[in-house]
C-alpha cells in the first residue's frame, strides 16, 4: 500500500507537470540550442541527469509524510507491517519514481535531437590495445581489419621537430591512398573496404601515431532514438538507488536534514573520480626531490614514506560511494557509439544495495520513532 501511495504522491504534488516541462525544456534544448547537433545532444542528456538527480534527492527525502512529523508518526506507529516494510516499500517508490522519470528525460533528449535528423549510431569497439601506433615519416602501416567494420575512427599524436609543442599546424595522412591534413588531437573517420587498411606518413620528417583513446572501429548501423533511451537506463537505475537512499534518511530524520545528505552524496559521487585523482599518494621521485635526494646516488634504497593518514581516509571513505559519473555514458551517444546495457549491471547492483540500506536503516529510524 505504501509503494502505491509513493506513487500517487508524486501526482498529486504536481509531478506529472513538472515532469512534463522538464521533459519538454530538455527537449528544446536538443533541437534549438546554439551549435552542432552532438553538443546539443551532450547538453540536454547532462541536463536530464541533472534534474533526474536533484528530483530523486527532493522527492525521496521529502515525502509529504516527512513535511508533516505528526503524520508520519501516526501512519508508522498504526501500520500492521513492520518498520523494515515500511521502510522498503517508501524507498522502492521513491526510487520507481525517480527512475522513470530520469528515463524518461533522456528519451526526451534523444527525441529532441532526432527531430533534428539524430546522429548516426554504429556498434563500436576498441582497436589495437592502449599504446600509441607509430608511422615514421615514408612508412605505410597495413592495419588488420575484423570482418563487419566499415569504418575507422582515429585521432593523430605528432612530433615534428619543425613544429612547437601546442601547434595548430595540419599534418598529411593517407588512408588507402585518401589524403587527409589533420591537426593533432582532431579525430576523423576513414571508410573501411576488405579486411585491411593502408595508412601512409608521406611527411618528410613528422613522427605519426594513432592515439588509442580515439582508436575506435566502426561496424552496424544502429537506430539513434534507441540508442538514446538505452543510454538513459543506467543513470535511471543510479538515480532510483539515489532517492532510496533519500528516502532511507527521512525515515528517521528530518525532511531538510535528509536532503543535505543526500544532496551531500550525490556531490561527492558526481566528483568521486576527480577527489581520488587529487588524493593520489605523491610519486617516490617527487617525495625524494622534495628532500633534497640525488637519485644518481644508486646505493640509496630508502624506501617511500607511508601515506599521508588523511589521504588514506579520505580516500577510503571515497571507495564506499559509488561513482555516478560513471553510469552515465551518454558522452559514447554523441559520439555515434552504441550502448547497448553498459553501465546498467553496475547501476543495478547500486540500487539493490541502496534498497537494502533504506529498508535496514530506515526501518531502525521508524522503529525508534515509535518507541519515542
Amino acid at each position: 500500500m505504501l509503494l502505491r501511495l509513493r506513487l500517487l504522491e508524486a501526482r498529486r504534488r504536481g509531478g506529472l507537470l513538472l515532469l512534463t516541462l522538464a521533459a519538454l525544456a530538455v527537449a528544446t534544448v536538443a533541437a534549438t540550442a546554439r551549435g552542432p547537433l552532438a553538443g546539443r545532444y551532450s547538453l540536454a542528456t547532462d541536463l536530464a541527469a541533472l534534474l533526474g538527480y536533484l528530483a530523486a534527492v527532493f522527492y525521496g527525502a521529502l515525502p509529504l509524510a516527512a513535511d508533516r512529523e505528526r503524520r508520519r508518526l501516526l501512519l508508522t506507529t498504526a501500520s500492521p507491517a513492520t518498520p523494515w516494510s515500511i521502510a522498503f516499500a517508501n524507498a522502492a517508490g521513491a526510487a520507481a519514481t525517480a527512475g522513470v522519470a530520469t528515463l524518461l528525460l533522456f528519451a526526451a533528449a534523444g527525441a529532441g535531437s532526432t527531430l533534428q535528423g539524430g546522429l548516426e549510431t554504429r556498434v563500436a569497439a576498441g582497436f589495437r590495445g592502449d599504446e600509441t601506433i607509430w608511422i615514421r615519416p615514408g612508412q605505410t602501416l597495413p592495419l588488420e581489419i575484423k570482418p563487419g567494420v566499415e569504418k575507422l575512427r582515429f585521432s593523430m599524436r605528432v612530433f615534428s621537430p619543425g613544429e612547437m609543442i601546442g601547434s595548430t599546424g595540419r599534418f598529411p595522412i593517407e588512408a588507402d591512398g585518401l589524403r587527409l591534413d589533420l591537426r593533432p588531437g582532431q579525430e576523423t573517420e576513414v571508410a573501411v573496404q576488405g579486411d585491411r587498411l593502408k595508412l601512409r606518413n608521406p611527411s618528410d620528417d613528422a613522427l605519426l601515431g594513432l592515439d588509442p583513446r580515439a582508436l575506435r572501429t566502426l561496424g552496424a548501423r544502429r537506430p539513434f532514438l534507441v540508442n538514446a533511451v538505452v543510454a538513459g537506463i543506467a543513470p535511471a537505475l543510479a538515480a532510483a538507488a539515489l532517492a532510496a537512499l533519500a528516502a532511507a534518511f527521512s525515515a528517521g530524520l528530518t525532511g531538510p536534514v535528509a536532503a543535505l545528505l543526500a544532496g551531500l552524496l550525490l556531490l561527492l559521487g558526481s566528483m568521486k573520480s576527480f577527489l581520488l585523482d587529487t588524493t593520489q599518494p605523491p610519486p617516490a621521485d617527487d617525495h625524494a626531490a622534495h628532500h633534497g635526494h640525488n637519485h644518481s646516488h644508486s646505493h640509496d634504497h630508502t624506501p617511500p614514506p607511508p601515506p599521508d593518514s588523511a589521504r588514506v581516509l579520505v580516500r577510503a571513505m571515497l571507495a564506499a560511494l559509488p561513482d555516478l559519473g560513471s553510469f552515465d555514458r551518454s558522452d559514447r551517444a554523441f559520439r555515434g557509439e552504441w550502448i547497448g546495457f553498459e553501465g546498467a549491471a553496475g547501476a543495478a547492483l547500486f540500487l539493490a544495495v541502496a534498497l537494502a540500506l533504506a529498508a535496514g536503516g530506515g526501518g531502525i529510524g521508524l522503529r525508534l520513532r515509535r518507541v519515542t
